[in-house]
């Protein structure tokens, strides 16, 4: 009896002692960075920009600037011009008339890209569903761009380590063209964003390079209800033509037969047969009006 009590306090004493440890541990991991602990347990970070309007939203964005660059080892800006000129033409750069130029339809949910003025590529978007309408834009990037980007806020899955929001191109403040996990992907065509534009990360990647090799002063963004003057959505929405019927055989037209006018001798037999039905028996009343017949 005195070995078990004894072994039943050492076992006491040790357990205690390892809660005692679980809980400075717990503390220790707590106190960690938030970086550090989300770089160790993912490719990225929670940008914490969950709404695009958010009024704070550039102070939030350039937090994560500063992570970004230190884990990828590239500046989340462009060099490009001077802010307060990306709503003009810069060096006669409008539209299609640059280098690059991407044209997003709300009304079609489409999107069209140009290069040099030819058109490259056209597919389908998502732009913000009601209460989350995406405002229009005809102007520059704002020189801001991610490749690895996410937002907690809005699940989705994750593409190949980029986040949920990969290739991001900003238009202006927490607005931005990028790509969306497979888990939207269904979505493409109708809105169904909280304001950003999104598309397929294959698409989102070949807009992003481009936008890194043409510069800001070459890139031009509208984002309005009409397409470009001339575009249709690809592929065009065509309804499937009925064959053609075939033709009726003739009908063959009966000749018309003429009603046959009532006699009108048969109306005075009948008459006089009711002027003389007291007369019985009928034979008798038939020989009386038969020269009416």
């Amino acid at each position: 009896m005195k070995l078990t009590y004894a072994t039943l306090l050492f076992f006491l004493f040790s357990s205690l002692q390892m809660v005692a440890h679980s809980s400075e541990d717990s503390k220790n991991k707590k106190s960690e960075p938030v970086n550090q602990v989300a770089s160790q347990e993912s490719n990225f970070i929670d940008s914490g920009a969950y709404d695009p309007r958010d009024p704070n939203i550039n102070e939030i964005l350039s937090v994560y600037d500063k992570y970004y660059e230190s884990e990828t080892g590239r500046s989340p800006w462009l060099n490009g011009a001077n802010p307060n000129d990306l709503y003009t033409p810069i060096g006669g750069c409008w539209r299609d008339s640059c280098a690059v130029y991407i044209h997003v339809s709300k009304i079609q949910q489409h999107a069209y890209l140009f290069v040099d003025g030819q058109l490259f590529g056209q597919w389908a978007v998502s732009t913000g569903q009601r209460g989350y309408g995406t405002p229009d834009f005809d102007r520059h990037p704002n020189g801001r761009i991610y490749e690895r980007y996410s937002s907690k806020k809005y699940p989705g899955g994750d593409y190949n380590g980029l986040g949920n929001m990969p290739f991001a191109v900003f238009i202006e403040g927490g607005f931005a063209l990028h790509g969306t996990p497979r888990g939207n992907w269904s979505k493409l065509g109708r809105r169904a964003s909280h304001g950003c534009i999104r598309m397929h990360p294959n698409n989102a990647e070949i807009f992003n390079h481009l936008v890194r090799q043409a510069g800001i002063e070459q890139t031009w963004i509208t984002v309005s209800n009409e397409p470009p003057f001339g575009m249709q959505p690809y592929p065009p929405r065509q309804q499937p033509t009925p064959p053609p019927r075939p033709p009726k055989p003739p009908q063959e037209r009966l000749p018309e037969i003429e009603p046959e006018r009532p006699r009108t001798r048969y109306s005075a037999y009948n008459a006089c047969m009711r002027e003389n039905r007291h007369i019985k028996p009928v034979s008798r009343r038939i020989e009386r009006c038969q020269h009416l017949r």
